[in-house]
């Protein structure tokens, strides 16, 4: 019997890792980018996204932490992490 952790890990590994951002960053993507704008962020600053997912709201943050700053992004798939490190 599978787990419910291993069949959420399943659901959020294959085709749905892929096309994730896909709705989202349609739908959601101005509204990120004022919200990361009017931010406490500033340059070199390290922050933690929990919850990750492809790392859609990472070229946002760096915009703003810069390449002195640091992203550490945190997400229950492993296949979505590998999307965000890159």
């Amino acid at each position: 019997m599978i787990s419910e952790a291993k069949r959420i890990e399943k659901i959020y590994s294959g085709l749905t890792a892929k096309h994730y951002d896909l709705p989202i960053s349609h739908f959601f993507g101005k509204y990120k980018k004022l919200a990361f704008k009017q931010s406490s962020l500033k340059p070199g600053n390290r922050v933690l996204v929990f919850c990750c997912g492809t790392g859609l709201d990472f070229s946002h943050i760096l915009k703003i932490i810069g390449p002195e700053g640091k992203i550490i992004g945190v997400d229950f798939s492993s296949v979505m992490l590998k999307i965000a490190a890159k």
